[in-house]
C-alpha cells in the first residue's frame, strides 16, 4: 500500500507521518526515528497488535505492510470497490475497453485478478506466462508485462485496483487471439469472444495455464519448433530474465534466427484447418515433401518447385487419384512464351518434343496447314498436347487435386535436378523425385510394398486412371525454418515472404495499441 503522510517536522527521516486511510491506520512518526502506529476505529484486533508496538526493525513495518494489504484485498472482495464503468476513464488507458467491459458486465463489475484465492493465483499465472511468452514466439511487452509487474511490486490499492484488473485482463485477450489465431491472423472478434468464455471458466474453476494450452495449434511441425526456440533462447549466455522481457538478444545472428522462428511460429498459427491423420506435406522453400501418419513421417522425397517469378502457390487439398503415362496439356502462357518462338524458327521442334497440335474442339490440326508466323499473344487458336512417355514432362506418374491454379504434383523427365541443393525450376507445379514410390504407397498403403497391378501399368507404358481407395490431403505450405529433437534447420526466403510477415507481426500490437486509444 501507499503510506500517505501528514507531518511537517522536518527532523523526521520520513520526511512526514504514514497514515494507511482505507484501514484508518495511523503511523506517527517520532524524533527518535521510531514510529509507533495507532489504530482508528479498527476493532480489539488492532489494538492488542498495536498497542505499544514501537517499530525499530524494517521488517516489523514489512510485516504490517503485508496485513495491510490483505486487508485491502479483502476490503475489495467485500465488495465495497467495483470496476470503474467509466471507459474514457485513465483504467482504460491503451486497452481494448469494450471487451473489458464484457467481462465485468458479466460479473456486475466485481473484480476478478485481486479478491480471492483463485483470482490472485490466476493473477500470478497468467504474470508469469507473460514474462515468459518468448518461449512461444511473442513479447513480454505486447501484453503490458512492465505495468503490470510494476503495480504488483508495488502494491495494489484502492486506486490503482482497476487499472490492474483491466491490464490483466486486456493481456489475456490478447494472448488467446494471437496463441489461437495469430497476431497477424485479422480474428479479433472471434478471439475477443473466446476468451470472454474461456475468463469465465477460469473465473468458475482457475486452471488459467490449462485454459492457454488449449487455445495453442495441435500441429506437430509447430510444437517442435517452440521446443527448438526455447532451447535455442536457454543456450545463450546472459541473464535470461533480462532476453525474456527485454527482448535483449545477442549475438546479431541470434537475433535474426529467432526472428525467423518466430515468424514460423505465426505461420503455424495462421493455419486454419487441423491436418488429417495421414497427408503429404510439401514444405517450398525446404524442397521437400512429407509423408506423415499421425504425425510421423513415414516418407520423405525431394521436390522441384516453381521458380521465383514463377512460385508455386500455398494451397490445401486432396488427391483422389493418379494417372500414369499421362498427357501434359501445356498452359496456354507457357506456350506462348517459351514454345512459339522456337516452333517459329523450326516447326520441327513439334514432332521432336512430341507434341500434338489441337484446335479449339480437342481435334489433332496437320501442323503444316497452320500459319505459325501469324501466332501471337493475341493470336494463338491453337493448344499443345506433350504425349505420355518418359520424355514427357510429367515423367510417368502424375497425381491429380483439385486446385485454382491449375498445377500438379508429378513425376518429371529431367531427375538430374534433383541433385541440386535449391531446387525452384518450374512454372509453379511440384515434382517428387519419389514419386512412382508414392504412387505405389497410395495403393498399398504401406512404403515398404509394391502393387503388382501398378507395376505392370508402368512397364506397359500406357495412360491408366488410378481411382484411390483412400484419397489423401495434400497441404504444401512455406515454412522457412523447422525443428526436429530441438534442433533448427533454417531455409532461403525463396519467395522473399519472410520479410513481409515479419513486419506485420511486429507491427501488430502497435496497430491495437493505436485502435483502442482512438476507440477511447
Amino acid at each position: 500500500m501507499t503510506i500517505y503522510c501528514l507531518n511537517d517536522d522536518p527532523e523526521c527521516s520520513h520526511g512526514r507521518p504514514l497514515i494507511f486511510p482505507m484501514l484508518l491506520m495511523e503511523v506517527t512518526c517520532h524524533p527518535d526515528g521510531h514510529h509507533k502506529v495507532k489504530k482508528k476505529n479498527c476493532g480489539y484486533f488492532w489494538r492488542k497488535i498495536t498497542r505499544k508496538m514501537w517499530i525499530n526493525r524494517p521488517i516489523h513495518l514489512a510485516f504490517l505492510l503485508a496485513i495491510f494489504s490483505f486487508l485491502s484485498l479483502k476490503t475489495m472482495a467485500q465488495g465495497t470497490l467495483r470496476m470503474e464503468s467509466d471507459t474514457l476513464h485513465p483504467t482504460y488507458h491503451g486497452v481494448t475497453a469494450r471487451t473489458i467491459r464484457q467481462f465485468y458486465g458479466q460479473r456486475e463489475d466485481h473484480l476478478f485478478w485481486t479478491v480471492s484465492q483463485l483470482g490472485t493465483e490466476s493473477a500470478d499465472s497468467l504474470l508469469q506466462f507473460i514474462r515468459n511468452v518468448r518461449y512461444y514466439g511473442l513479447q513480454p511487452a505486447w501484453y503490458h508485462y512492465s505495468e503490470i509487474a510494476s503495480l504488483k511490486q508495488q502494491g495494489v490499492r484502492s486506486e490503482n485496483v482497476c487499472r490492474f484488473e483491466a491490464l490483466l485482463t486486456d493481456a489475456f485477450v490478447l494472448l488467446v487471439g494471437d496463441l489461437r489465431y495469430g497476431t497477424t491472423g485479422g480474428m479479433r472478434s472471434k478471439a475477443d469472444s473466446l476468451a470472454l468464455l474461456l475468463l469465465g471458466d477460469i473465473a468458475a474453476h482457475g486452471a488459467l495455464n490449462t485454459s492457454l494450452a488449449t487455445v495453442e495449434p495441435s500441429y506437430a511441425g509447430y510444437r517442435a519448433l517452440k521446443v527448438g526456440l526455447k532451447m535455442l533462447i536457454d543456450s545463450m549466455p546472459g541473464d535470461k530474465s533480462l532476453l525474456l522481457t527485454n527482448s535483449v538478444l545477442v549475438p546479431p545472428e541470434i537475433v535474426q534466427q529467432v526472428n525467423s522462428i518466430e515468424v514460423n511460429l505465426e505461420r503455424w498459427r495462421l493455419q486454419r484447418s487441423p491436418f488429417a491423420d495421414r497427408y503429404i506435406l510439401v514444405n517450398i522453400p525446404e524442397f521437400v515433401a512429407y509423408v506423415f501418419e499421425h504425425d510421423s513421417v513415414i516418407m520423405t522425397s525431394r521436390v522441384i518447385v516453381g521458380k521465383r517469378d514463377k512460385p508455386t502457390p500455398e494451397l490445401s487439398s486432396t488427391i483422389e487419384c493418379f494417372v500414369t503415362y499421362p498427357y501434359w496439356h501445356v498452359p496456354r502462357k507457357i506456350a506462348i512464351e517459351e514454345y512459339l518462338p522456337l516452333i517459329q524458327q523450326d516447326v520441327s521442334f513439334l514432332n521432336k518434343n512430341r507434341f500434338d497440335v489441337m484446335d479449339a474442339d480437342g481435334n489433332i490440326v496437320v501442323l503444316d496447314s497452320l500459319a505459325w508466323s501469324k501466332f501471337n499473344k493475341q493470336n494463338f487458336p491453337v493448344r499443345l498436347r506433350q504425349r505420355e512417355g518418359n520424355d514427357n514432362a510429367l515423367g510417368i506418374v502424375k497425381f491429380e487435386f483439385d486446385n485454382p491454379y491449375g498445377i500438379y504434383l508429378h513425376d518429371t523427365n529431367a531427375r538430374g535436378l534433383f541433385r541440386k541443393s535449391k531446387r525452384a525450376f518450374s512454372h509453379g507445379c511440384i515434382r517428387m523425385e519419389k514419386a512412382v514410390d508414392f504412387s505405389h504407397y497410395l495403393v498399398t498403403g504401406n512404403c515398404s510394398d509394391r502393387s503388382a497391378q501398378l507395376d505392370w501399368y508402368y512397364s506397359e507404358a500406357t495412360k491408366h486412371v488410378v481411382q484411390l481407395k483412400q484419397p489423401i490431403p495434400i497441404y504444401v505450405r512455406y515454412f522457412t525454418c523447422t525443428a526436429r529433437d530441438g534442433r533448427v534447420a533454417y531455409y532461403p526466403d525463396l519467395y522473399r515472404k519472410d520479410l513481409k510477415l515479419h513486419r506485420k507481426f511486429y507491427k501488430a500490437h502497435l496497430a491495437v495499441d493505436l485502435e483502442s486509444s482512438a476507440a477511447e
